[in-house]
């Protein structure tokens, strides 16, 4: 880490900075040190444009998903791997309605039930249907 960088994080870290710069009496050496902390502002000052970018990109994100609707899909999958118990694994993923929306879901209720509990798994997704208005015969239920 080089010495400007604790200047802009706090204000005893920059008078630290100032103390040391007040002891330099080598010519070329603070020469360096102004050279070096000119760099920095103009590096700092890209840093800055390349946040405010980000920012706008984000705040147009955000103004597109105020306005997209989704619709949801529930899951059901059953799953044993070698040497292992069965699991269920049930949730519902949430899929925006744009082109190719299915890459884009994310899951938003998720739960998993060992094979006893094959019964409670059932109960669970009748209850994610209705939650979610979603056909109990469209659950994905792989085997």
């Amino acid at each position: 880490m080089s010495w400007w960088t604790d200047f802009y994080m706090s204000e005893r870290a920059m008078q630290e900075v100032i103390e040391q710069v007040e002891n330099i009496y080598s010519k070329e050496r603070l020469a360096d040190k102004i050279e070096s902390t000119i760099r920095n502002i103009a590096d700092m000052q890209q840093a800055i444009q390349r946040c405010q970018k980000f920012l706008s990109h984000a705040y147009y994100q955000k103004q597109l998903l105020e306005e997209i609707t989704y619709s949801y899909q529930v899951y059901w999958l059953r799953r044993k791997c070698s040497g292992s118990p069965v699991y269920y694994f049930l949730g519902v993923y949430r899929i925006p309605n744009i082109p190719n929306g299915e890459k884009f879901r994310d899951t938003i209720e998720y739960k998993r039930f060992r094979g006893k509990e094959r019964k409670e798994a059932r109960e669970y997704v009748e209850k994610l249907c209705k939650k979610y208005n979603y056909k109990l015969e469209d659950v994905a239920n792989r085997r």
